[in-house]
């Protein structure tokens, strides 16, 4: 039996592999780290069917390193060493020779080798895309047993359906009950057809024999692998299913790298913003130029479109991760403290100021300050914020010192700059200093096509936290989110879902977990598509009512139009 040798505080001690291992700092662990570096639930070592180890980091703050290399999932050989924080896990192994794994096929006369499951892991992370690896697993299973059907039956938005049928059926209908019932129990099933069977599908198909598996990545089922005979007299047997699940593993495991840390989420280019969409990338293409140089860089957009995120970016592509990132809410300080707060105060430079205070643009060393909201900045600082980036050096209040700053300056609003300039509310030459380098973030209504994958980033992050067993969302939620307008943003979608996740009892997210605004809203092309403009009007009218809590002047104002229009 494989065990997992562990080295801590001087201590050792030892673990059999028999199915799960999970490792973090909550005591809930079957290997327990007590350190704050450790996340609470870090990563799980699992001991496939076929014999194989693997180890996936379960999206920990500090991750999880095999042999020094920072890893989201592989597998484990005999004396690999894992570090998780402090502590050192080394793999024990009875054997170090690979597994195969050798099964008859339906055809009594022929002998199948099923890959060394190292090997085919490789194979299938040669494909590159999450769609390359169903196909690699779909020809696996028609290598291995020969069925009539294979149906590859998508659950993610960046998976697609894959048939594969013997004689190209052009219709084909699968048992939808047998799909149902694996997603409800999130386990493999093998069903051999019996006389007593009512089942219509089955039976009109003449099908006599099915496996079904959900391949589960993250605790999330991305898709269900069905199979199936018809019309002849075989059955599929425990040991087909074996050889299934096992293949289906291997995927699994390759998609939760591909589906959920790798491109797709643009987490290799951007470990913050998800989203593929053209506008976001060109975002994301930005913030990695503006990196590179020093000058000051705005983002402008709507609130809830980012905006820090992009910042953390900025910093992250060029100051790097382990140099200081110091935030400032502009809308959040008191005028009176402001300059305090920015550049800091000498021992009794004012009453109340009983000790030296460091200021932010201190603290960011050489790193990175932002600025968010700056158009809230007071006026009468506005000036001094000016010189401290033209001169590139502050004093402290009560001070007589310059002191020199390197750190790189990131600015962000959602107002329009150059109208609070028009209205004299922010200065013109601040204006221009700041304004060099702009990257313009797109609300969500712009970026709809992301819609799909922000959800299925929240719904992982947001099922993890509350420790819920939640498998997607159904069809129809997914129809509600890409026509709903988003005024929020990204902001309103996380809310959203986190309140779904926190009403459901798990499985799939549906239109009964989300407020009924957005459940009943209806996009203005919609209702031009189906309306004429009376009804149009009739509608927004009496939404704009509703809103207004039936108080006609509110109503007005939501709408834009006076009395005696």
């Amino acid at each position: 039996m494989s065990y997992v040798e562990i080295s801590h505080d001087s201590k050792k001690s030892k673990v059999d592999i028999k199915e799960e291992i999970f490792v973090g700092r909550d005591d809930s662990n079957h290997i327990v780290i007590p350190d704050p570096v450790v996340s609470r639930h870090h990563a799980i070592i699992k001991l496939q069917t076929s014999g194989a180890v693997t180890i996936t980091d379960l999206a920990s703050n500090n991750g999880t390193f095999v042999n020094s290399k920072k890893i989201v999932t592989t597998v484990l050989v005999n004396g690999d060493v894992v570090k998780i924080g402090p502590a050192t896990l080394t793999l024990i192994c009875d054997t170090t020779s690979p597994k195969i794994i050798k099964t008859n096929q339906l055809s009594p006369t022929e002998e199948t080798t099923l890959l060394d499951v190292e090997q085919a892991i490789w194979i299938t992370k040669k494909a590159g895309s999450p769609v390359n690896t169903l196909e690699q697993l779909q020809q696996q299973i028609k290598e291995l047993l020969d069925p009539d059907i294979i149906c590859i039956v998508p659950r993610h938005p960046e998976l697609k359906e894959l048939i594969y049928s013997r004689g190209n059926l052009k219709q084909i209908r699968i048992s939808q009950s047998i799909i149902d019932k694996t997603i409800r129990s999130r386990k493999a099933i093998l069903f051999n057809y019996s006389k007593g069977d009512k089942t219509q599908s089955i039976l009109s198909e003449r099908i006599t024999s099915i496996i079904s598996i959900p391949l589960i990545s993250r605790d999330i089922i991305v898709a269900i692998v069905y199979i199936d005979c018809r019309s002849t007299e075989k059955n599929f047997k425990p040991s087909d299913l074996k050889l299934t699940v096992d293949s289906a593993n291997i995927a699994s495991t390759v998609l939760t790298s591909q589906l959920f840390t790798d491109t797709n989420f643009e987490r290799v280019k951007s470990p913050y913003i998800i989203g593929k969409s053209e506008k976001i990338m060109k975002c994301i293409d930005l913030a990695h130029t503006s990196a590179k140089g020093d000058f000051i860089v705005l983002i402008t957009g709507e609130t809830g479109t980012g905006k820090e995120l992009i910042a953390r970016l900025v910093h992250s592509a060029g100051r790097g991760v382990d140099s200081p990132f110091v935030a400032i809410n502009c809308a959040a300080i008191p005028g009176t403290i402001f300059e305090s707060e920015l550049f800091g105060h000498e021992e009794g430079a004012f009453t109340g100021a009983m000790n030296t205070r460091v200021g932010k643009f201190e603290l960011a060393g050489n790193g990175t300050i932002f600025l968010d909201e700056i158009a809230e900045i007071p006026l009468e600082l506005q000036a001094k914020l000016l010189r401290a980036i033209e001169q590139k050096e502050f004093y402290r209040i009560g001070g007589t010192q310059p002191i020199k700053f390197n750190a790189k300056i990131v600015c962000a609003t959602n107002r329009d700059l150059q109208d609070e300039v028009s209205n004299k509310r922010f200065r013109d030459d601040l204006y221009y200093r700041v304004s060099g380098f702009k990257i313009n973030l797109p609300s969500l209504r712009e970026r709809k096509e992301d819609i799909p994958l922000l959800t299925y980033h929240f719904i992982e992050q947001l099922s993890t936290q509350m420790n819920k067993k939640i498998t997607g969302t159904d069809r129809e939620l997914l129809e509600k989110f890409m026509q709903y307008s988003w005024p929020g943003n990204i902001r309103e979608l996380r809310n959203l879902i986190e309140r779904a996740v926190a009403l459901s009892s798990g499985g799939e997210l549906s239109v009964s977990h989300i407020p009924v605004e957005v459940r009943s809203f209806e996009s203005t092309t919609s209702l031009i598509n189906t309306l004429n403009l009376a009804e149009v009007e009739k509608r927004i009218i009496m939404r704009a009512l509703e809103m207004a809590n039936y108080k006609k002047s509110e109503a007005l104002k939501l709408l834009g139009i006076s009395w005696p229009t």
